[in-house]
């Protein structure tokens, strides 16, 4: 049988490293993102590989979609490299936060947070559905922290859970 193999973004910390460390103990190899702490993707790769599954992290910004094909193109040297032609999950997890009032967030903030947590995410998935990599199996993570604080209604946009919140009570944001 061929070892599944999970792509987890914004893998080397958090809940992205937890959900990483949790698949290679299931027996899932993982092949994650990072934005730029270097030694916490590598401190990932010992602790997979420490546990007997293959693990390979790489840098990307999550938010730059120009930077998908060589993202997707390092994935499949990568996959290559370990007998396979696709992976099997795709857990889109990378984030970043904004901690600023409704009103005072500016056009340039609102779009960081967008970029990362709706563009970057749909564009990712679309670079690598179209190279035809994996079966189909999507999650959007939450991100750190399950409730915006009061006044930040910019994690709205990445937070699934806020919709269902603001239907029972309106007023939430």
């Amino acid at each position: 049988m061929t070892n599944r193999i999970a792509i987890i973004t914004g893998g080397s910390r958090g809940l992205g490293r937890n959900t990483a460390v949790n698949l290679a103990r299931r027996g899932v190899d993982v092949l994650f993102t990072y934005r730029a702490n270097q030694k916490e993707a590598k401190s990932l790769i010992r602790e997979a590989e420490t546990i007997g599954r293959k693990a390979a992290g790489f840098r990307l910004d999550t938010g730059d979609v120009r930077a998908f094909d060589d993202f997707v193109t390092e994935v499949r040297k990568t996959l290559k490299s370990w007998g396979r032609e696709r992976f099997d999950y795709l857990v889109n997890n990378a984030g970043n936060s904004l901690h600023a009032a409704f009103a005072e967030t500016t056009e340039a903030q609102f779009d960081e947070i967008f970029h990362v947590h709706v563009k970057g995410v749909y564009f990712r998935t679309c670079a690598v559905c179209s190279a035809r990599q994996f079966r189909l199996r999507i999650s959007k993570g939450s991100g750190r922290g399950a409730d915006p604080l009061p006044g930040q209604g910019t994690r709205a946009t990445r937070d699934h859970r806020e919709r269902r919140r603001t239907r029972r009570d309106p007023n939430r944001l």
